[in-house]
């Protein structure tokens, strides 16, 4: 097999990139999407058909494929992606952290749609979101420091037979290394995901346990690998926005469109409570997706609860505005 060309892992990461995330949920991209707003940046929610606008350096696209099989989740990131993504924009995946829906199939659409465009995949994989209590050890999903296998979440909605990141991945076809606590502590993760990208993986899992761990793969994996794509939960877009600058921009302006946007102003507050920015209910949706976006993160009750029950119901419009100035 031929190896990848990336570039040394001395070379400084891009810190203004645009970026594309792909989600299976509405609530996920939401999440995602404010990691980034909360950092200055122009982010935007779509969905459906819905056009992009390029002049927004973050979007994030729910592509609505949390209850899918396998096959029908990998055709339509597959297509989603010939549609969305672009060279200029890296590529977020974003999954669950307690790997529910299909990530296997989607990831594998991923790299094959990545391969099929410039020759070459891979992947670097942190579902970790400590701030939830869901960690990686040892290529393992844990959940409040236990095996995720114990966990209420895995006995309700689990795909696979095991939390094994690298069996997990195995099952739709993927080769993976895993890279230990000591590798992502110990001052050398750029140098050994540039080797992991270099050989035959296509995926390197990430063990993290603290919002450390996943800001070390965030800046090691965006030194390291030019073209590759990240994979995670909210945590670790929390991780890459933090990686780069905080920005200041004007409010970018977008039209209404009836199709499946929801480029929706984010109100300072909500972005101080880490809320996802509110937005107009879209057409079709149930009241419970609504909710769920309103009220991602499973935060404490407060102000952004009455207005998740309005959203649910259909009775709040929000102008469609994506702002960029500092959040406070």
């Amino acid at each position: 097999m031929a190896s990848r060309s990336f570039p040394h892992p001395s070379a400084a990461p891009e810190m203004d990139a645009r970026w594309l995330i792909l989600a299976d949920d509405l609530t996920g991209a939401a999440d995602c999407a404010v990691a980034f707003r909360r950092r200055g940046n122009a982010a935007a929610v779509i969905w459906g058909e819905a056009v992009q606008d390029e002049r927004i350096p973050i979007l994030s696209y729910d592509a609505d494929s949390r209850g899918l099989t396998a096959e029908a989740a990998a055709q339509r990131h597959a297509a989603l992606l010939g549609r969305l993504h672009s060279a200029d924009r890296r590529l977020f995946k974003k999954i669950d952290s307690t790997m529910r829906g299909q990530p296997a199939a989607e990831i594998a659409a991923t790299l094959a749609q990545l391969r099929a465009r410039s020759g070459q995949a891979f992947g670097v994989l942190a579902p970790a979101f400590p701030g939830t209590g869901r960690t990686t050890l040892e290529g393992r999903v844990r959940v409040g420091g236990r095996p995720l296998e114990e966990a209420e979440v895995w006995r309700r909605d689990h795909s696979y037979a095991s939390a094994d990141l690298g069996a997990i991945l195995a099952s739709a076809g993927i080769r993976s290394t895993t890279l230990t606590l000591p590798i992502v502590r110990g001052g050398r993760l750029a140098g050994a995901l540039a080797e992991a990208a270099a050989g035959p993986a296509e995926i390197a899992v990430c063990d993290a346990e603290t919002d450390d761990d996943l800001a070390r793969i965030a800046e090691a994996g965006l030194a390291a690998t030019a073209s590759a794509v990240f994979i995670g939960s909210a945590g670790l877009a929390h991780a890459l926005a933090a990686a780069g600058p905080v920005a200041a921009l004007a409010p970018v302006r977008i039209a209404p469109d009836r199709r499946g946007s929801s480029s929706s102003s984010a109100p300072r507050r909500g972005l101080a409570r880490g809320r996802p920015a509110p937005r107009r209910r879209r057409r079709g949706a149930s009241a419970g997706r609504a909710r769920d976006a309103a009220r991602s993160g499973g935060g404490p009750a407060g102000p952004g609860d009455a207005l998740a029950e309005r959203l649910a119901a259909g009775q709040t419009s929000w102008s469609r505005s994506c702002w960029a100035a500092n959040p406070t």
